[in-house]
């Protein structure tokens, strides 16, 4: 279903800071860095009239014009054509899967978070210079009578210090693949569980820590689809039968808090469900909630990796993501015993 728009009206995506190196295709659609090839992608002179003139008006933190806008189209479709709410939705969805494989190759110097990915929507008629916004979710504030030098941003240093980006290109692919032709069930799954990390991985000072393991854990509720819902017990079990664990890898406890027997990787997901009971049932003062684990390991930290490994789990089970040959190792050293230089790579 098409949204109704005026006749002359058309639309742009784009995302404020992406650095590119040239256009990305994303199954349906391609992600394009505005400056690098609006010769290709903006060729109506009306249209890129219009643009040139919005994105100048965009600056970074050291109130310098934004270099790197990222401009997300539909392969199949006219430019700049409005999007119907299925389109839009799995363009979002498309986003989602980049920055899941953007943070899945995070270091600290080519560090992303949500906030990079959030995609910006503007409608516009080309030669007019009238613009106008809706702002706001649940709470909407709508504003017009604008004009395009009224359109500004300034971006903070967080949005707008990347100059490097990197991806899990394998990772991309197998999350496009099923976004495309997955079977219905994963793929609903997969990208809805993606959206709650997203709003987990904000990277708002305000953003209080705590709220990020619950968000997280939401994500994994999804990506489980567990009947009913997760307990500590039936979480670590998931994981373990997600990872395809080995009966031998598992050990049993002899706390009597602690009923069962699992991987390193199950009495982890025993524990961060512990700290999310902790958190949501307002066990301990704010200051006495853990950040780090008895092993060493920084919860939210750890959250995202065994996400992240349990999405290439399920989509290597439906053929759409071949695991590296050194998954298991590099997983093994990702929830062994930290120290705290381990916890700043």
């Amino acid at each position: 279903m098409r949204r109704e728009y005026p006749k002359n009206c058309r639309q742009v995506l784009y995302l404020y800071h992406l650095p590119l190196k040239g256009p990305l295709f994303l199954g349906n659609f391609v992600l394009w860095p505005y400056y690098g090839s609006r010769d290709t992608y903006a060729k109506k002179p009306h249209v890129r009239k219009f643009l040139d003139k919005l994105f100048t008006q965009m600056h970074d933190f050291r109130n310098r014009p934004l270099k790197n806008i990222a401009v997300l189209s539909s392969v199949a479709s006219p430019l700049f054509l409005p999007a119907s709410k299925e389109t839009f939705a799995k363009m979002n969805d498309a986003i989602n899967a980049l920055f899941l494989s953007a943070v899945a190759e995070n270091n600290s110097l080519n560090a992303v978070a949500s906030d990079n990915f959030h995609l910006i929507t503007q409608n516009f008629t080309p030669g007019d210079d009238g613009w106008g916004i809706t702002d706001g979710s649940y709470i909407q504030i709508t504003v017009g009578g604008l004009k395009l030098t009224d359109a500004g941003v300034r971006l903070p240093p967080r949005m707008s210090h990347l100059n490097d980006f990197h991806y899990d290109a394998e990772l991309l692919d197998g999350c496009i693949r099923c976004l495309m032709n997955g079977e219905d069930s994963l793929r609903k799954r997969i990208f809805s569980s993606l959206q709650w990390v997203a709003y987990s991985y904000d990277n708002d000072p305000r953003f209080p820590y705590h709220s990020r393991i619950l968000l997280l854990m939401v994500a994994f509720e999804i990506l489980g689809a567990y009947p009913g819902s997760f307990t500590a017990m039936t979480f670590a079990k998931w994981l373990d039968e997600t990872w395809n664990t080995p009966e031998e890898r598992k050990t049993l406890s002899l706390a009597k808090s602690k009923p069962g027997s699992y991987s390193p990787l199950g009495w982890w997901g025993m524990d961060f469900y512990s700290l999310r009971n902790d958190i949501v049932h307002n066990k301990k003062d704010i200051n006495e909630l853990r950040v780090f684990d008895e092993h060493g390991r920084e919860y939210f930290k750890t959250g995202f990796f065994v996400f992240t490994e349990c999405v290439k789990e399920l989509l290597s089970k439906q053929g759409l993501y071949k695991k590296s040959e050194n998954a298991g190792l590099l997983r093994a050293w990702r929830l062994s015993e930290r120290d705290s230089q381990d916890n700043k790579l």
